[in-house]
């Protein structure tokens, strides 16, 4: 697993794309040890390549994000929708602490996390 932190932050969003066109895949909440992971379908990834046929080669990959020490989190009870257009996440600063916060829309996430560490991993 590799750590997401205010040094890469913007360099793991580019390489995603921002999970522009991804989908929610699966969410695991452990109560207990206050740990949830989020596995995300990511459409886009590094750079994407340019076929004979005018199509992309988009580099299809499974992200398991995992947000450990969570803070702040809200999950839309109606979660019928899993589709992300650009993720939101950012280094913010909470009773002068860093922390680091995912949503998946800047405007209205329908999922939205705060937590003190952040981990990810490319499963396939």
């Amino acid at each position: 697993m590799k750590v997401i932190n205010k040094d890469n932050i913007e360099e793991v969003m580019s390489f995603y794309h921002y999970f522009h066109d991804s989908t929610i895949n699966d969410l695991k909440f452990n109560y207990k040890d206050n740990v949830l992971e989020l596995f995300i379908d990511a459409y886009w990834s590094g750079n994407p390549i340019l076929k004979e046929d005018n199509s992309y080669e988009t580099n299809k990959r499974l992200v398991k994000l995992v947000f450990k020490n969570i803070n702040k989190l809200n999950i839309d009870e109606q979660l019928n929708y899993n589709y992300i257009d650009d993720a939101y996440l950012k280094i913010i600063k909470i009773d002068n602490e860093d922390y680091i916060c995912f949503a998946t829309d800047n405007n209205e996430p329908y999922i939205y996390i705060v937590a003190k560490h952040l981990e990810y991993d490319e499963l396939v």
